[in-house]
Parts: structure tokens; C-alpha cells; sequence
């Protein structure tokens, strides 16, 4: 391939990235300019059914966004691993662990799951220069989060007969 046909490719694959950017909710809003920045830092990847997209251990460094498929968030009930919510097009991963700066998120793929990932620097800078979705984040909690509370509440609970799902 020479430079130039190689230099397509990426300002077409680019392009391509900005399209499925400005479709998601949450970027409607962004500039232009934000739209190029994100579509630079970003990358359709592809997870089979069963893979972990985020792991309830790590931080992860990057935040998928469900473009097609659908993955499940995992929690344990009774020391077995439960099923807490379906997750579709359009679900945030990674985020709401990379917002808390604590990792809360066991998501694994339950069909053929596509998304679109974006750096976590470029997320955070997105998060630290656009008041919209800086607003849009402080006021929407993500499932894990969620779950997480639930685990919390059923902590600190005297009634046994809650369980971290029912709660959720």
C-alpha cells in the first residue's frame, strides 16, 4: 500500500468512527472538534459470547459502548454468580468504575457483542472540558453503580431476607 492509500484508509476508517460517534446520545452535543478527538482515541472492538468485556477487579482503561449485542452484569448471590442486568445498545462500560476511580463492573459478553471504545484519558478529558456531559455524568448512575448500592444497603441491613438483585 503506498502513503497516500494508507492515509485514506485511516482518514476513512476515522470518518467512519466520527459517524458512530455522533450517533450516541451522550456525544450529540460535543463540537466537531471533540467528535475528530474522540474518533482518533477510539476503536471498534469485537467480544464472543461468554468474554469478559470489564472485570469487577480492575479499573479499566478503557469505556465500551454497546453498538451491537448484548452483555450481562455478573454478581454473586449466595456465592453464585447471577445474572443482575442485561445490558444493550448503547450501555456505558467501564465508566462508572472509571468516574468512581474504584472498579465495580463484571460484565461479560452474552451474545456476539460489538462496541466502540474510547480511551479512558480521552473520556476523562471530554469529562474535564464539556460541562454538558460532565453534567449528563454527575446526574446519570450506571448500573454498576447501582448494584454497588445495593450491596451496600444489604451490608448494613438487618433484614436477611433482601438480596443484592431484589434490591437492585
Amino acid at each position: 500500500m503506498t502513503e497516500n492509500n494508507s492515509s485514506q484508509s485511516i482518514s476513512s476508517e476515522s470518518k467512519k468512527l466520527e459517524d458512530i460517534i455522533k450517533k450516541i446520545n451522550i456525544f450529540r452535543k460535543a463540537s466537531e472538534t471533540t467528535i475528530k478527538e474522540l474518533a482518533e482515541q477510539s476503536k471498534i472492538i469485537e467480544f464472543e459470547i461468554g468474554r469478559p468485556i470489564s472485570d469487577a477487579d480492575i479499573i479499566p482503561n478503557l469505556v465500551h459502548i454497546i453498538l451491537q449485542g448484548e452483555a450481562r452484569l455478573i454478581g454473586k448471590e449466595n456465592n453464585k454468580l447471577e445474572t443482575i442486568a442485561k445490558l444493550g445498545e448503547g450501555s456505558l462500560i467501564g465508566f462508572g468504575s472509571i468516574l468512581r476511580q474504584e472498579s465495580c463492573e463484571q460484565i461479560n459478553a452474552s451474545t456476539k457483542v460489538l462496541t466502540i471504545a474510547f480511551t479512558d484519558k480521552s473520556i476523562l478529558n471530554l469529562y474535564n472540558k464539556d460541562k454538558s456531559f460532565k453534567n449528563w455524568c454527575d446526574t446519570t448512575l450506571q448500573p454498576c453503580e447501582i448494584y454497588d448500592l445495593a450491596k451496600k444497603i444489604i451490608n448494613t441491613s438487618a433484614k436477611d431476607k433482601l438480596t443484592e438483585k431484589s434490591i437492585f
